[in-house]
């Protein structure tokens, strides 16, 4: 039988749990979270780095994707507005078909399609705000609002695949 993440992840925590005290039980559940998610921001950030290749991004860009077409926005209002000169909302008969890892926030069949790389550490300051203006968007039914987490790293730290300028 074959089992699913989340089914796999239940029936690990259950054993461990009749095993270990609960502190040692809290360990796992991060160290499996960590796990889990690891390889889906590489991946995540490995289809920015392909998507966003032949644009002049900074590490303070906001990364979108609307209907296919990649951008670099230098402050938030440009969100609105970009999305306003795109024509957006609209009809879209093609888009990109969602990664099942994909945080779909609202699915608004035949609009236009939205997708945020952005770095979730970021979340009070420039990812948030963007959120916000998206997510109001999509549950206006304007648009359908994908997130893609990436990692951007600080100074100093390094990362195989980074969008920006590397010194």
């Amino acid at each position: 039988m074959i089992m699913s993440p989340l089914d796999e992840y239940q029936e690990g925590v259950s054993a461990v749990s009749k095993l270990f005290p609960e502190v040692t039980v809290s360990l796992l559940k991060l160290s499996l979270s960590l796990r889990q998610y690891t390889s889906r921001i590489s991946m995540f950030n490995r289809i920015a780095e392909s998507v966003f290749r032949d644009l002049s991004c900074t590490d303070r860009s906001v990364l979108l994707q609307v209907d296919s077409v990649p951008t670099c926005l230098d402050s938030i209002p440009d969100v609105s507005t970009y999305l306003t000169a795109r024509g957006v909302p609209r009809n879209v008969p093609t888009r990109v078909k969602p990664i099942k890892y994909d945080h779909v926030y609202r699915e608004n069949e035949g609009r236009s399609q939205v997708i945020l790389y952005c770095d979730i550490r970021d979340h009070l300051s420039r990812c948030g705000a963007v959120q916000e203006v998206l997510m109001g968007l999509a549950d206006k039914g304007v648009v359908t609002y994908i997130f893609r987490h990436m990692y951007k790293p600080g100074k100093g730290e390094e990362y195989e695949c980074f969008i920006g300028e590397r010194e």
